[in-house]
């Protein structure tokens, strides 16, 4: 039976399969950021528009991607100090 890879062939390919994963967190973190920031900014927009539930929608989805995603912390906190201040009385 003939043999279609040799050992040092095998071992090199291997070898970059295995460097390749290396890079993937970095690269996973980056794409999670990048899905998080685009779910805030949608978050932001719908909010603007009056449309808290999106938003709030969105934004579980950007935090879901990441959760120390920053300005979308300190939009859910605005969007619900919005929600629990009393409006005021319109004659």
């Amino acid at each position: 039976m003939k043999r279609i890879f040799t050992r040092p062939q095998v071992t090199i390919v291997l070898t970059a399969i295995l460097l390749a994963g290396c890079s993937m967190p970095a690269k996973h973190k980056a794409q999670t950021d990048m899905a998080a920031r685009i779910y805030t900014q949608l978050a932001t927009h719908y909010w603007q528009q009056g449309y808290t539930d999106i938003a709030l929608n969105r934004l579980a989805l950007a935090l879901q991607q990441s959760p120390d995603y920053l300005p979308a912390q300190k939009l859910l906190q605005e969007i619900e100090q919005q929600q629990t201040t009393p409006k005021p009385l319109q004659e």
